[in-house]
Parts: structure tokens; sequence; C-alpha cells
């Protein structure tokens, strides 16, 4: 999961972003999807993330929280995603 969170977030900002702009990781198209979703799910319960559906299009925006204390957190396996 982290491994998703990460590539999520280095690829969104304060500005909305399309999810289906954020490049695959895996080759499997709709496991790659699943896990993406997730993860946004996980960082806007976290408090890391916006997310904003308009239709079937889900906009995702940064909401300004440092990340750096929530990597650390991760790293000495407190998870702070959840």
């Amino acid at each position: 999961m982290h491994r998703y969170e990460t590539h999520v977030w280095t690829h969104i900002g304060p500005i909305e972003v399309c999810f289906d702009q954020i490049p695959r990781l895996e080759k499997d198209v709709r496991k790659d999807r699943i896990w993406r979703f997730v993860a946004i799910i996980f960082m806007a319960h976290a408090g890391l993330i916006e997310i904003c559906q308009q239709g079937e299009t889900l906009w995702l925006s940064q909401t300004g929280t440092d990340r750096s204390s929530a990597e650390e957190a991760s790293m000495e396996g407190e998870s702070s995603w959840h």
C-alpha cells in the first residue's frame, strides 16, 4: 500500500488532478486501478488529500498537510495512513 500512496502523492499537488491521469504501476490495468483507488481513500481518511467527484471523474488534491511526519511514523512501523 505504501508504494501506491507514495506514487499517488508524487503525482498530485495543490491543484486538482484527475485520478485517471495518475500513471499505472502494474501491468494489470484493473488491479492497478483498484490499488490506486484504495490508496486515495486511505490518504483522504488520513487528511492528506481531498477527493472531489464530478460525474464519474475523481479529482484529487493535496490538503497542505505535511507528509514528512506521516512518512516518519510509517518508517517506524506506525502506519499513519489509517
